[in-house]
């Protein structure tokens, strides 16, 4: 009897000391798994941005001749724009020097409807006359982008959330530069989308000035 009392202890701390270092064990697992999870979560934020130190510097924006549609709205719908010009350029087979947004309203201030925006393809000489006709006949716009003086950033592009990360990181920021430049509810600031960074510019003088008659 003695014996089965002693082996009924046993039997019952030694399967209790295991469940314990198991439910330990699941524990360091649990923790493990959310240890790594939240250095993910941080890699992944890092790599895209967000903790991207925005740091206005002065710089020069060449003369641009650029092609484009006018659009009056949420600039959160400019993506269908950009891939309507994105598909007209390859039918053409013209390489811009780069992609270009031009936002001249302030959406904290106009209504979201009455938003004037300008998605362009940027050249650095003007395009041979007959291609220029075929653009305009279908639809696309011309202007000039005289040269100008500027503060400007660069944010890091990896993928299309950039689109969304990069504006709302820069012109949260954009409050450190505004006694730097001149603006006034006809300006405009301008985007430049590069192969590996979106470029923000913001004019010193108003240099981006809307077209009126691409908005009639």
């Amino acid at each position: 009897f003695q014996f089965f009392f002693q082996f009924t202890i046993f039997f019952f701390f030694s399967h209790t000391l295991y469940f314990s270092v198991e439910m330990f064990m699941d524990c360091v697992c649990c923790a493990d798994v959310l240890v790594a999870v939240a250095i993910a979560v941080i890699g992944l934020l890092y790599y895209m941005g967000i903790f991207h130190m925005v740091r206005f510097i002065d710089g020069d924006f060449p003369k641009r001749y650029v092609y484009g549609i006018p659009y009056r709205g949420p600039f959160k719908n400019l993506g269908k724009q950009f891939e309507k010009l994105g598909n007209i350029l390859k039918s053409e087979d013209l390489k811009p020097t780069n992609l270009i947004g031009i936002y001249h309203d302030d959406p904290k201030v106009v209504a979201q409807k009455d938003l004037r925006s300008f998605v362009g393809a940027s050249f650095e000489d003007p395009l041979p006359s007959d291609i220029a006709e075929r653009l305009e006949s279908i639809g696309l716009k011309y202007q000039v982008v005289d040269a100008f003086s500027a503060k400007t950033t660069y944010f890091p592009f990896r993928n299309s959330f950039s689109y969304m990360i990069a504006p709302f990181i820069v012109y949260s920021k954009c409050l450190e530069i505004r006694d730097c430049c001149e603006e006034d509810k006809e300006g405009g600031v301008m985007e430049i989308y590069q192969e590996k960074a979106i470029q923000f510019v913001f004019p010193r003088k108003i240099a981006l000035h809307p077209i009126p008659e691409h908005w009639e």
